[in-house]
């Protein structure tokens, strides 16, 4: 049988995540599929965060999901569970009666992300 793929060196991409190359299948890294999430943490920012009452709490929050939304797009998954933190530390230190319910569905854009990642394969380990 006759390998295209071998004769011509090039690469073809298997739908489970491994290519096939020079006659030889290799696993690849894949990237995390985030859709959705990307929308999810956008309107989280532009329309949930608002209702933090402290300006300086509201711009670090703000920033964190700005940073994982960076780093979700650039398959940074280290950095990205990094964020995740940082942003879920911002969460806990707000109590004002207030604005739990935004900061909760936060929190749940945060649970989605958190197990996007820990459920695929990391793009890079920096």
């Amino acid at each position: 049988m006759f390998d295209v793929a071998h004769a011509r060196g090039l690469h073809a991409r298997c739908t489970d995540g491994t290519s096939f190359a020079n006659g030889r299948r290799q696993s690849i890294p894949t990237v995390p599929d985030n859709s959705g999430l990307s929308e999810a943490l956008a309107d989280a920012s532009s329309r949930l965060v608002p209702s933090v009452a402290d300006a300086v709490a509201r711009a670090q929050l703000d920033g964190y999901l700005r940073d994982l939304s960076a780093h979700l797009a650039a398959g940074d998954t280290d950095k990205a569970l990094r964020a995740v933190a940082l942003a879920r530390k911002a969460l806990a230190s707000r109590s004002e009666a207030s604005e739990q319910a935004d900061l909760a569905a936060i929190g749940l854009a945060l649970d989605q992300v958190e197990v996007m990642l820990h459920s695929n394969t990391p793009l890079t380990q920096q």
